[in-house]
């Protein structure tokens, strides 16, 4: 008994999932996007910069301090409070 009702549920779903395919035609299938389509894409947009210059006084989360700058390093002995020989 229990396995006619296992069955003919079985029977159901896969009688439903075969009418639901009909009502559905195939997906043909694509190869995937190469750079050129992804440049052709890139090529129609609008590109704004935000960026803005990191320095003192710039707007920031009040929980961080404002930034200072120190030169640690500079070129020529006695700029740099750590050392010489690169800018940093």
């Amino acid at each position: 008994m229990k396995l006619r009702i296992i069955i003919g549920l079985l029977v159901v779903i896969l009688l439903g999932a075969a009418a639901l395919s009909a009502c559905y035609p195939p997906v043909p299938a694509t190869s995937p996007p190469t750079l050129d389509d992804f440049y052709a894409v890139l090529k129609t947009k609008q590109f704004v910069d935000l960026t803005h210059a990191f320095e003192p006084g710039i707007p920031h989360w009040p929980g961080f301090p404002d930034e200072e700058r120190e030169t640690i390093y500079w070129y020529d002995e006695g700029v740099g409070t750590l050392g010489a020989g690169f800018y940093a």
